[in-house]
């Protein structure tokens, strides 16, 4: 904390002697650096006369640079951070005109790495009223931007999903209803299998948003019982056996561990499976093979998807797990929501558990899911209970 004394502020406290002035200052710095927000003061002539640590973290300089530093160097130093060093002068300087004058903003700093600021700037009166100076507070809202412009790509992309779909219904919907005279019993057979199709999208992307609604509110609620990780395989692999063999994709098992025990929520893990084995289906080409190894690690059980398709590309592999990100590779049809993977992600999350994927493009892929065999269990309430302990054995 650097504090350059008022006269009349250090005149009023040594009344009260050497030892109380100490340790009340001691306090208020304390207490002042506690807080999340710089904090600068200033007095009427436009001196600082306090600065809190936070000030040096955000604008990246200590409290020993700003020793013997007067007013232009130190404004000039932070004014050097601003994205725009005219919105540090700007209102600043209104206040001379206007001294009680109350200001609110956002500001981008560059320096020492780039934030976005939330900047208060307002009069300090004593106890009769009399202003005193100024105090400029700035807060980092960097993430809050970041959480607001996702919110805002969130619901452009659910619209622009949901919208398509609708249109083609309608288009095709349309047609037969206007074409009912002349349209022969094929084409109006077409039309309906393209309506059932985007019907069945439609219905599949609610699903997805509403999985994902309950995930991230913390309503999905997880009902734990021991899993046996080669039969939960087993089961998962009959469910999808025949979109493999419609499109001429080999499933296989490779049970390394075979009696590995997990305790978790049964249908959340085979919905993550689901989801990996279809991404892998659907990103091999007829012929391809598809198949899921059970191992178990010192630390973890992990189950790992392997496929032989087209591979991620290195542009790819950084953004497959946003949501309804989905590559734009040339030759392939793009089909399914976009959630599957965000959603298999959260739900191993849940678990105490990570994916981690490794693809080469034109060689294939493997996701591999580690579960923890010792994860901490979550409580309803947020906290932390009982250990949760996989068995193996």
């Amino acid at each position: 904390m650097l504090r350059l004394p008022l006269d009349k502020t250090g005149a009023s406290l040594d009344s009260r002697g050497e030892d109380s002035v100490a340790l009340e200052r001691d306090r208020l710095d304390a207490a002042l650096n506690a807080t999340d927000e710089a904090i600068l003061m200033i007095d009427e002539e436009y001196r600082f006369v306090l600065i809190n640590d936070r000030v040096g973290e955000l604008f990246g300089f200590t409290l020993k640079d700003l020793q013997g530093a007067d007013f232009e160097a130190l404004l000039e130093r932070m004014r050097n951070c601003f994205a725009d060093p005219q919105a540090f002068d700007r209102h600043l300087w209104e206040t001379e005109h206007n001294p009680h004058l109350v200001v609110e903003e956002e500001v981008e700093i560059v320096c020492p790495e780039r934030r976005v600021l939330r900047r208060r700037l307002g009069p300090v009166y004593d106890q009769k009223g009399t202003l005193i100076g100024r105090i400029i507070t700035y807060r980092d809202v960097t993430r809050e931007v970041e959480i607001n412009q996702m919110k805002t790509e969130f619901v452009s992309n659910v619209s622009h999903e949901l919208r398509t779909p609708l249109a083609a219904i309608k288009g095709f919907v349309s047609a037969i209803i206007e074409d009912a005279d002349t349209m022969d019993e094929d084409t109006r057979r077409n039309f309906l299998g393209i309506v059932r199709e985007e019907t069945d999208r439609l219905s599949r992307l609610i699903d997805d948003l509403l999985d994902l609604s309950r995930i991230e509110s913390g309503r999905l609620q997880m009902q734990e019982e021991v899993i046996d990780l080669a039969d939960l395989v087993e089961d998962v692999i009959l469910s999808i056996k025949a979109q493999a063999e419609e499109k001429g994709i080999t499933l296989g098992v490779d049970i390394q561990a075979p009696h590995v025990r997990f305790v978790g929520d049964r249908d959340q893990l085979a919905q993550v499976l689901l989801n990996l084995l279809s991404n892998a289906i659907k990103f091999t080409p007829a012929g391809g093979k598809v198949r899921v190894r059970v191992e178990e690690k010192k630390d973890t059980f992990d189950l790992s998807v392997i496929d032989t398709g087209v591979g991620i590309s290195a542009q790819d592999l950084p953004h497959i797990f946003e949501k309804f990100y989905r590559s734009r590779r040339a030759g392939v049809k793009m089909e399914g929501t976009g959630l599957g993977l965000p959603i298999a992600q959260e739900l191993v999350e849940r678990h105490g558990g990570t994916i981690e994927v490794e693809s080469e493009e034109g060689k294939g892929s493997t996701f591999r899911v580690r579960l923890p065999k010792r994860r901490r269990r979550p409580q309803p309430q947020g906290k932390w209970g009982e250990f949760a302990l996989g068995q193996a054995g």
